[in-house]
């Protein structure tokens, strides 16, 4: 209908009609627009306490948090990392050439695993601001542009010093104890198993170490006239109290010949199996072999002795005995 036939009340009517579409489109477009407005400031507000959350993480952590140029220059680094190398202040730090620096070495900054895969996990030693050696513990990556340059190193450090001289600490020992002539076994305290038998064992048992492992400690041991269960008891109980036990023992090797072994017996706490003893033995099978023969020597030079004087006695005797008639 053409506008000009309808009446004023009509034209009124419609316009009422399409105001009041046109305020409700306002009012969807609105509410549109403070929803994303919310969501948007909703998202901020996150983005902020996640940022803060991450920035007082690494401020708090006990290890080094880093960023630095390829050059080798620092761009940030976190509070562990500046007294991990021993400096004074985080401005201190950033001064350093870290190349020159840090390390004995320039190029043991260079790593071929980074180099190949940009991101690793690496154990090597760092130089503190005295001069003084460290190990750290670096799970670092790279940072690179899209023509694959390097723009940053970055990753966190940990001191592993302390777990470094352990193990090189148990490594030293466990040289030790392989070239040892003494022979040295492991026993668990719990149930007297061998879990650990060194080379110069296997050589004066006849014994591997793969057989060893698993066996009972009362395996080896040579039945004597003595009580086991009271020789047992005595160990133990020095080993409880003293915290070691020496003496002589008689063991069995594995082709059923016995041998005399001087043992040192320690206990201790050990990483892997707990509560252990450490026996040190001696094979002193020969020292044995030459004490009885000396005793049996002594033996018959008494008796040769007591021999003599019945001999000497009875000459005297019978030289006596022709002047008993006179």
């Amino acid at each position: 209908m053409n506008n000009q036939n309808k009446s004023k009340e009509e034209l009124i009517k419609e316009l009422q009609e399409q105001i009041f579409l046109l305020r409700k489109e306002n009012n969807s477009l609105k509410a549109e627009y403070e929803k994303d407005i919310t969501e948007q400031k909703r998202e901020e507000e996150e983005l902020r306490e996640s940022e803060e959350l991450h920035r007082n993480l690494v401020l708090r952590m006990p290890d080094g948090v880093y960023k630095s140029t390829h050059d080798g220059k620092f761009i940030e680094a976190n509070p562990a990392m500046v007294k991990m190398l021993g400096y004074e202040s985080k401005e201190e730090l950033m001064d350093v050439d870290i190349k020159t620096q840090l390390y004995f070495e320039p190029t043991d900054r260079e790593s071929p695993v980074l180099q190949e895969k940009l991101e690793g996990m690496e154990i090597y030693r760092m130089k503190k601001k005295d001069g003084s050696e460290i190990w750290v513990e670096d799970h670092g990556w790279y940072n690179v542009d899209e023509n694959g340059e390097i723009l940053f190193h970055e990753g966190i450090l940990r001191d592993v010093t302390g777990r470094k001289k352990t193990e090189e600490a148990l490594q030293l020992q466990s040289e030790i104890v392989e070239n040892m002539q003494e022979g040295a076994i492991l026993i668990r305290t719990g149930d007297g198993v061998i879990v650990y038998a060194n080379p110069a064992m296997e050589r004066i048992s006849g014994f591997t170490n793969e057989e060893f492992v698993g066996m009972q400690i009362s395996a080896i041991n040579a039945p004597t006239d003595e009580n086991p269960e009271e020789i047992l008891r005595v160990i133990i109980d020095s080993l409880n109290t003293n915290g070691n036990w020496r003496g002589e023992v008689l063991n069995l090797r594995k082709d059923g010949t016995i041998y005399w072994c001087y043992a040192n017996i320690t206990a201790f706490k050990h990483t892997k199996y707990g509560n252990v003893w450490l026996s040190i033995h001696q094979d002193i099978t020969e020292r044995k072999k030459a004490e009885e023969a000396l005793r049996e020597s002594e033996k018959n030079l008494r008796k040769l002795n007591d021999e003599k004087d019945k001999f000497f006695s009875i000459i005297a005797h019978d030289l006596r005995s022709p002047f008993n008639g006179f």
